[in-house]
C-alpha cells in the first residue's frame, strides 16, 4: 500500500470507471436527499423532537452514514484522504457564511466545491504544482473571503 498515495491521491490519473463510479453515488446522495430532505432536515435541527414527530431517527442516521461512507470510500480512492475531508469540510464551511437556509447551503456548498476543483486545477497547471494541495488553497481562500465578507457586511 502507497501510503503517499492514499494520503494525497492524484486527481489527475483519476480513470473514467472511478468517475462513474463516483458520479453515481452521488446521484444516489441527490436522490436519497431529495426523497428524505424534510426528515433529514428535521433530523438535523432537534434529534429528539424528530423522533417524537414519528421520524425514524436511526434509520436516518444509518442511510446518512451509509451514504457518506460510500462517496469517501470511492472518492479517497481517486483524490486522497487530505482531498476528500478538504472537499468535504471547506466548501459547507464556506457555504454555512453565504447562506441564510438549510437549502440555501446545500446549493452552494457544491457550487463552491466544484469552483475550487476548477479553479485549483488551474492554479496547478499556471505555477506547475501538485493539483490536490492546490484544490485545497483554493478551497480554504474562498473560505476566507467568506469570512471576510460577512465581516464587513
Amino acid at each position: 500500500v502507497n501510503i503517499e498515495a492514499l494520503l494525497f491521491g492524484d486527481i489527475l490519473a483519476a480513470s473514467w470507471p472511478n468517475v462513474a463510479i463516483t458520479a453515481l453515488i452521488a446521484g444516489l446522495i441527490l436522490f436519497a436527499l431529495a426523497c428524505f430532505w424534510r426528515s433529514l432536515l428535521d433530523l438535523s435541527i432537534n434529534e429528539e423532537l424528530a423522533a417524537t414527530e414519528g421520524i425514524p431517527v436511526h434509520r436516518l442516521k444509518l442511510l446518512l452514514f451509509l451514504l457518506l461512507v460510500g462517496l469517501i470510500a470511492i472518492a479517497v480512492q481517486v483524490v486522497g484522504v487530505l482531498l476528500v475531508s478538504a472537499l468535504l469540510l471547506i466548501p459547507a464551511a464556506t457555504a454555512r457564511k453565504l447562506s441564510r437556509t438549510p437549502l440555501q447551503m446545500i446549493i452552494i456548498a457544491p457550487v463552491i466545491g466544484v469552483i475550487a476543483v476548477i479553479l485549483g486545477l488551474w492554479a496547478a497547471y499556471q505555477l506547475n504544482a501538485a493539483a490536490g494541495p492546490s484544490i485545497v488553497v483554493v478551497a480554504t481562500s474562498l473560505w476566507l473571503l467568506s469570512l471576510s465578507g460577512k465581516a464587513a457586511g
